[in-house]
């Protein structure tokens, strides 16, 4: 949910979203001014010390940077790849503001929730994605009760509020 809502908030499909782990490693969206030249798109800081620059953002090399289907054995994104920079024009992106994809608090594995953890802290605000399909369950508020702890603004968000059957008598509150 979160990397789509920030797909929502670029006017754009860039990073990858499906069911399950998608989000392997911290990905920051930042606009084109904070790019080292013109020409580039994207940066990718690598856990040894390695940078690489990116002058074209294509779904396929996103995917494979970013995602845990870029995976290759042990070789994991997680292990592998410390952030992405993402540049991108955007009005949400201007006066310095920067967004951040990160893995998330609630998902399965391990290194990708201590990504998330420290990225949080080094963070001045937070958003915490509820899904309106499946609402409040105890994973989801364990999750908040964590980020109110490291972050010092929580943002709340219901996704999916499409979903919700007015019909039935189902309301976002």
């Amino acid at each position: 949910g979160q990397s789509m809502f920030l797909n929502a908030m670029m006017h754009r499909k860039l990073l990858p979203s499906w069911n399950g782990e998608t989000t392997a490693t911290v990905n920051f969206l930042r606009h084109p001014s904070k790019a080292p030249a013109a020409d580039v798109k994207g940066v990718v800081y690598y856990r040894d010390g390695e940078r690489k620059e990116l002058h074209a953002l294509d779904g396929n090399t996103i995917e494979k940077l970013v995602t845990t289907r870029g995976d290759d054995g042990e070789e994991t994104v997680a292990k592998t790849i410390e952030r992405v920079d993402l540049f991108l024009d955007n009005r949400f992106l201007k006066d310095g503001v920067m967004l951040v994809d990160s893995p998330g608090l609630n998902g399965l594995a391990p290194d990708l929730q201590e990504i998330t953890r420290r990225q949080v802290q080094e963070s001045h605000a937070s958003i915490f994605m509820f899904n309106a399909m499946q609402p409040g369950s105890k994973t989801d508020f364990d999750a908040l009760r964590e980020l109110k702890k490291l972050s010092p603004r929580v943002f709340i968000v219901l996704n999916k509020i499409d979903a919700i059957k007015a019909e039935e008598g189902e309301t976002p509150e």
